[in-house]
């Protein structure tokens, strides 16, 4: 296999440091880790047109955080925003060949039907999801009027070791919580539903889009058509935890969308791509994990 030269954004991250580690066990590699930490800012396009050369490949997952959006709604929504240009741009300027973009189901925004396809409407609700959707808009407009190699994954609620409590979600949160012998915090009523997703799964995902060339100028969703209300999750990581379930209710929050169910099948159609873990054993993983983790 022809040796490619990887850059991956936003290196530190969750997402990103699963996909760095399967990278390395591709038979063709020297990958770049480009993390905003380490100085690089993916938004300016002077930086990153030199940090870039040499580059074949590009998978794009320098994000912010949702939580992020609802205090400083202009940084999250610009920066996505501009992220995405930039590297947009420089892929149609020939700095590199190919453009993977990492998105959220949060570009969906809830669900208006279910199993939510890759036409649904983009009904967000935060400045975060706006951001991810108008970047993956941004995208498809310049594959559509300068075809640049590139395509959209478009990842469910992901989970797993290594995403550290303070940015994850529901299950990272609860996880934590319970086995510091705290009491589980649901918002709302726990009947909002989500498409719960292993990192390791989604990972592989994100590579299948970059390998199969007839995903350009697609969005794929990347699932595992496993969704759990979150009152059921919360059982179920106690069940697993061996703690009582013995949760704390709290007013909904208005960015939690009600419904997300994806549709991947055109993932299965186009990829080949399903996932392999399911929810109780990757509960079962991510439990083993955070035990070490708080040790």
């Amino acid at each position: 296999m022809e040796r490619k030269v990887f850059a991956v954004t936003g290196a530190k991250g969750f997402i990103p440091g699963h996909l760095i580690e399967y990278l390395r066990t591709q038979p063709h590699k020297e990958i770049r880790q480009l993390d905003i930490i380490d100085g690089h800012d993916v938004t300016r396009i002077g930086e990153m047109t030199r940090t870039l050369l040499g580059v074949d490949v590009v998978f794009h997952l320098a994000t912010l955080p949702l939580e992020l959006s609802l205090v400083n709604p202009y940084l999250v929504a610009s920066d996505l925003y501009m992220m995405s240009l930039t590297l947009c741009e420089l892929c149609r300027q020939g700095i590199f060949k190919t453009l993977i973009q990492v998105s959220s189901s949060e570009a969906y925004g809830s669900a208006v039907k279910t199993p939510m396809k890759e036409d649904h409407p983009m009904a967000v609700r935060t400045l975060y999801a706006a951001g991810k959707a108008s970047s993956d808009l941004l995208l498809q407009a310049y594959h559509t009027t300068f075809g640049i190699d590139a395509a959209i994954a478009r990842p469910f609620n992901n989970y797993g070791p290594g995403q550290v409590y303070e940015k994850g979600g529901v299950i990272s949160k609860t996880i934590y919580r319970v086995l510091k012998g705290e009491r589980p915090i649901i918002y709302g009523d726990g009947s909002n539903v989500r498409d719960y997703i292993y990192v390791k799964d989604t990972v592989r995902g994100i590579y299948e889009v970059y390998k199969n060339p007839k995903t350009r100028g697609k969005v794929i969703n990347i699932s595992a058509s496993q969704a759990y209300c979150v009152k059921d999750l919360v059982k179920m990581i106690c069940r697993l935890a061996k703690v009582r379930y013995n949760p704390i209710f709290k007013p909904a929050r208005t960015a939690d969308v009600a419904m997300h169910v994806a549709d991947n099948t055109l993932a299965k159609k186009l990829l080949g791509f399903e996932a392999k873990v399911k929810l109780e054993e990757g509960l079962q993983r991510t439990i083993a994990w955070y035990r070490k983790y708080l040790k």
